[in-house]
């Protein structure tokens, strides 16, 4: 088996299952890194985002690629979009187009699970943060109200490492 063939393999079995686990996340978490409900920008991201599943179907790759691409730029922590635009460049052949596309999608499924804790001095920047966070994708945000000033005002432990 020659080294391209060999490299299309192996990219083809880490795509898909990467391709499918994000699907499945974006399924179970249909706002999780998309704009508001209701917002013209979530109504954009979610059209150019069936279209181009539809494009996938059906052969349009081009076209599907392009409206992947337009989708990643309005809801760009999500990571179901980022996938499904690494698999239609993978059909295409295009294996180093779709390389950058499927190590985003597997970034983002991958932090987006693990709980995050936003703090600053007084709570405000923080608070700001959190918002970011949740339209990045990421579902486990804790807010620590007040800071680390009202945390050191109640007596708390404090710790540096």
């Amino acid at each position: 088996m020659s080294q391209s063939v060999r490299r299309t393999l192996v990219i083809l079995l880490l795509a898909v299952p990467i391709a499918a686990g994000a699907a499945v996340y974006w399924w179970t978490s249909r706002t999780a890194g998309l704009p508001q409900p209701g917002s013209a920008e979530y109504e954009q991201a979610t059209r150019y985002f069936h279209r181009g599943l539809a494009g996938l179907q059906v052969g349009l790759l081009d076209g599907a690629i392009e409206d992947f691409t337009r989708a990643t730029t309005i809801a760009a922590g999500e990571p179901a979009i980022w996938a499904n635009l690494g698999l239609t460049h993978l059909r295409l052949g295009a294996f180093d187009a779709a390389m950058p596309a499927v190590a985003r999608a597997a970034e983002l499924a991958k932090h987006a699970a693990r709980p995050v804790i936003a703090y600053c001095a007084r709570g405000q920047r923080s608070r700001m943060a959190a918002s970011s966070l949740a339209k990045a994708g990421f579902s486990e945000i804790y807010h620590l109200n007040g800071g680390i000033d009202a945390w050191r005002a109640a007596g708390l432990p404090l710790e540096r490492g």
